[in-house]
């Protein structure tokens, strides 16, 4: 549209607004020319607005209108007297904005203040809802004043967050600035969610439509005091005061109580409080049709105890109390279609023991009382269903022992005792599905003996001894399967032999026996798959002797046999694919004899040899064709003479590599 056409267009819009708004037969005592001059004037006026709203190159309310705003109220209101206007009616000025004048009869204000029935508003226009959004309402005194009142905003589904209400100050705002009309929600999903700063929430806010309040109040750390607000036709709860963010670590730690809402109806209770640390009671909602408690009371750092919800609906009660720091006991939970009960307990450091529950639908107890440090005793718990114990006792440094438990469908034991460093006995366990085993016992630092274990499913033994300071013997184990076996008996100080690991299945066996320092004897080892051996025999200080074993894919060696004070001598290993020999003998002072190793390929040597004192020659010659670093290869080795090197780099440096002139011939360089 060209120049000519805009100003014709906008003339015509002013002959409609004259004659639509300000009709001469509405102005009651009023002189005709000073009526023309009136309606010109406020044309003139909307004009210009418009043309500034439109010049604008994006529409953000809490910067760029609300700089500009009060110059045009100003300017509109300098142009209405204090006539008596009636009429009501609103004008798209475009760019998603509206005006409304409003004129009546006169009234009296609360403050006594006589207002020229004339108001202006300033609306948000919405494609779903004509005026969405009411930026703000003024009304016009007889002496010209102004006074800014609190808009009504009239709220639809489709716009009703505070999120797009207030885009810049949402999350600042200790209070909603406007009036909030409510009365045709049924949602109020994430309405109040990231309000960081709000404190408190508008007691009138009409509620009874409303089925949903999930996330309502999500992120609202600093919230105060609670209305009770109508809930009930509410089904869905979940994460309505959520504060648990584990990104930033903030919690809501102001809010100390809640009004008992009509819950009735509500189905989803996930969440619903999780991350009020400051709440020093749970009101006794009605639970009846609940079926998800998961997280429900999480972190709720303050409680002491809770109150004995009715949860026969409950299928979901994972983490339910978790970090429930305060809480002393627990009530009687009607458990009898529970499912999921993964971490219910979980760091409820004071609980010493728990009423007993109905577990027989249960197919999942990961982390159930993880991190209940006080727990002494266990009920006996019915596991037939249950296909999953991850770390199920982590750290309940208290408990000693455990009750029977059939684990004969279950599939994971990881982690399951870990930390249980008072530990003395265990039950025969049913292990035949077991997979995986990973840290099941790591950490039973009194633990003296382990039942018998079915292994012949075991995939994974990662670390699954680890630190288990008085164990002094393994029962014979199938490692058929196993493929993962890392610092499978790494710390067990009291240990003297290991079983054999015939199978050629494992791929990982880093520092299977770090640690062990009363180890002597090594059985029969098949390792023709693992790549990675660093740290295998490191600080077994009783070892003397390693049989040979096979090592055909070793392209890491790294500490393999460092701090291994007693061993003299090292087996004949397979090192063609071996890139990396960082520290291997380190600290081996007695070493006399090393069995030849290729060295072609490696590109580390630090510290290969260092502090061997023990250690007068090598039979064969160190190939340093691909080696990068050697820093203190043999440094300490003040017996070693006659050592040979061939494919040196050009700038060998023997100082570096802890040699002296006396102690080495170079009988090649590389090309």
């Amino acid at each position: 549209m060209d120049n000519a056409k805009k100003i014709q267009t906008y003339q015509t819009d002013v002959k409609k607004l004259k004659t639509k708004l300000f009709p001469l037969n509405k102005f009651k005592d009023t002189a005709e020319s000073n009526v023309n001059t009136l309606q010109q004037n406020i044309v003139n006026v909307f004009t210009d607005f418009n043309r500034k709203l439109k010049s604008l190159s994006s529409i953000k309310i809490d910067t760029d209108i609300l700089k500009m705003k009060n110059m045009w109220i100003k300017q509109a209101i300098d142009m209405i007297t204090s006539r008596k206007i009636e009429t009501h009616d609103k004008m798209d000025m475009g760019n998603g904005f509206s005006i409304e004048i409003s004129a009546g009869e006169e009234a009296k204000d609360s403050d006594n203040s006589i207002y020229v029935p004339t108001t202006i508003s300033i609306y948000r226009s919405s494609d779903n809802y004509k005026y969405s959004k009411v930026i703000n309402i003024y009304k016009v005194a007889s002496d010209m004043t102004v006074k800014k009142i609190k808009a009504t905003v009239g709220l639809n589904n489709d716009n009703y967050k505070m999120e797009t209400l207030y885009p810049s100050t949402y999350k600042t705002m200790t209070e909603i600035p406007d009036l909030l009309d409510t009365s045709e929600l049924t949602t109020m999903f994430n309405m109040f969610e990231n309000c960081e700063s709000l404190t408190t929430i508008p007691s009138d806010l009409n509620t009874s439509n409303v089925t949903t309040m999930s996330h309502m109040f999500m992120n609202c750390y600093n919230l105060k005091t609670f209305p009770n607000l109508n809930t009930s036709n509410v089904t869905n709860m979940n994460y309505m005061f959520n504060t648990v963010n584990q990104n930033n670590g903030r919690r809501n730690t102001v809010l100390t109580s809640l009004p008992t809402f009509n819950t009735s109806k509500v189905t989803n209770m996930a969440s619903m409080l999780a991350g009020l640390t400051k709440l020093s009671s749970v009101p006794a909602f009605d639970t009846t049709n609940v079926t998800d408690m998961s997280y429900m009371l999480q972190d709720c750092s303050t409680l002491t105890t809770t109150p004995t919800f009715k949860t026969t609906n409950v299928t979901n009660i994972n983490y339910m109390l978790e970090g429930c720091t305060s809480l002393t006991t627990v009530p009687t939970y009607d458990t009898s279609n529970v499912v999921e009960m993964d971490g219910m307990f979980k760091n409820c450091s004071k609980i010493t023991t728990i009423p007993l529950l109905n577990t027989e639908k249960v197919e999942t107890m990961q982390e159930l009382f993880s991190g209940c440090a006080s727990f002494t005793t266990l009920p006996s718990l019915v596991t037939t269903n249950v296909k999953s114990t991850h770390a199920m006792f982590q750290n309940c440094c208290n408990l000693k022992t455990i009750p029977l438990i059939k684990l004969s469908n279950n599939t994971d034991t990881s982690n399951m005792f870990e930390g249980c460093i008072n530990f003395t006995t265990l039950p025969n366990l049913d292990t035949s599905n077991v997979t995986n085993m990973s840290y099941m016992f790591s950490g039973c630092s009194s633990l003296e003996t382990i039942p018998i274990l079915n292994t012949t499913k075991v995939n994974y033994m990662n670390g699954t001894f680890r630190n288990c300071k008085k164990l002094k013997a393994v029962p014979n184990l199938d490692f058929s399967n196993v493929q993962h076996a890392s610092e499978i008996f790494s710390g067990c100080t009291a240990i003297t032999s290991v079983p054999e690991f015939p199978n050629s299945n494992i791929t990982e066996f880093s520092n299977a026996f770090n640690g062990c320092t009363s180890l002597t004897t090594i059985s029969n080892l098949n390792l023709q798959n693992v790549e990675n051996l660093s740290g295998l025999f490191a600080n077994c200080t009783a070892l003397k002797v390693v049989p040979k074993f096979i090592t055909t894919r070793m392209e890491t060696m790294d500490s393999m046999f460092e701090n291994c004070t007693e061993l003299t001598s090292s087996p004949d290993l397979y090192t063609t694919n071996t890139h990396f020999m960082r520290n291997v003998f380190k600290n081996c002072k007695k070493l006399t004899t090393v069995a030849k190793l290729n060295t072609t390929y490696v590109k580390n040597m630090d510290g290969m040899f260092q502090n061997c004192s023990s250690l007068a020659s090598l039979s064969w010659e160190i190939d340093m064709t691909a080696c990068e670093s050697y820093k203190d290869m043999f440094s300490g080795c003040t017996a070693l003479i006659g050592l040979k090197i061939k494919n040196a780099p050009r700038n060998f440096d023997a100082s570096t590599a802890g040699l002296q002139a006396s102690q080495y011939t170079i009988i090649s360089y590389r090309d």
